[in-house]
């Protein structure tokens, strides 16, 4: 009975030095501590060592994917920077283009307004050629029948009978060629209307008023585009100019 009592503390002893040995063992290098300490917030124990070397392998892991990461952020970035540059590539290779083109429409209109200014100018001319020819026939012939009425005026006045008669006969036959003379006719009502150079530009007007980018237009229709700029010495403006009534000035 007393063995039995006084062998059970023993027991106990020996069961507690155990896991007193155990809980004095570094789970990683399996000895006793060496400069044990605790790890933050699992409360594990480790030696200095083993917890130097684990925490740097760890340390060491997640720096390598955070360089890893920071390599794949820094392509993507280098790849959009890369896409902006084309943007602005593209972007500007367009405004040209889109500059040329209009600036062609522009001295297409320039030359059509050109031409239609010069055939008014033409038409301004005969007619005024026209009325200043007038104008000085019958000067001319105002200045003649003024000069004979001063002249006949002048015979009234003559003292002698003879010279009057004779005088008087001469006027007399002049002032009747003069009163028979035709002159040129006058122009005709109407005439100095210029109103046939108009020109009807709503249409146009509306045209232009569309012009839009095309949706979908494809690399290639830019490149022709761009060898159709590089033409301009053969395929002038005149060959866009419209035919018709319209582009002749309502002639």
């Amino acid at each position: 009975m007393n063995f039995t009592v006084g062998f059970k503390p023993l027991l106990g002893d020996a069961h507690s030095m155990d896991n007193l040995e155990k809980q004095l063992i570094c789970p990683i290098c399996l000895e006793m501590f060496s400069k044990p300490v605790v790890i933050l917030p699992c409360q594990h124990n480790l030696c200095r060592k083993c917890a130097n070397d684990v925490f740097q392998s760890e340390l060491s892991d997640g720096i390598a994917m955070l360089v890893a990461g920071n390599d794949r952020v820094q392509a993507v970035i280098t790849q959009m920077e890369e896409v902006c540059q084309t943007i602005e590539d593209n972007s500007r290779r367009q405004k040209q283009l889109l500059t040329q083109r209009f600036e062609a429409l522009c001295a297409v209109l320039e030359e059509r307004k050109a031409e239609l200014l010069q055939a008014l100018a033409r038409e301004q001319e005969q007619k005024l050629q026209r009325v200043r020819g007038l104008i000085r026939q019958y000067g001319d012939h105002l200045e003649a029948s003024s000069k004979l009425v001063e002249s006949a005026i002048q015979s009234m006045e003559e003292p002698q009978m003879a010279l009057y008669l004779q005088q008087a006969k001469e006027l007399i036959n002049k002032v009747g060629t003069m009163s028979k003379v035709e002159l040129a006719g006058r122009p005709e009502p109407g005439y100095e209307s210029m109103d046939q150079f108009t020109v009807s530009v709503e249409h146009v007007a509306e045209m232009l008023r569309t012009i839009d980018f095309q949706a979908g237009a494809s690399g290639e229709e830019e490149d022709e585009e761009v060898a159709l700029e590089g033409e301009e010495g053969s395929a002038g403006p005149e060959e866009e100019r419209p035919d018709g009534p319209e582009g002749t000035g309502g002639h």
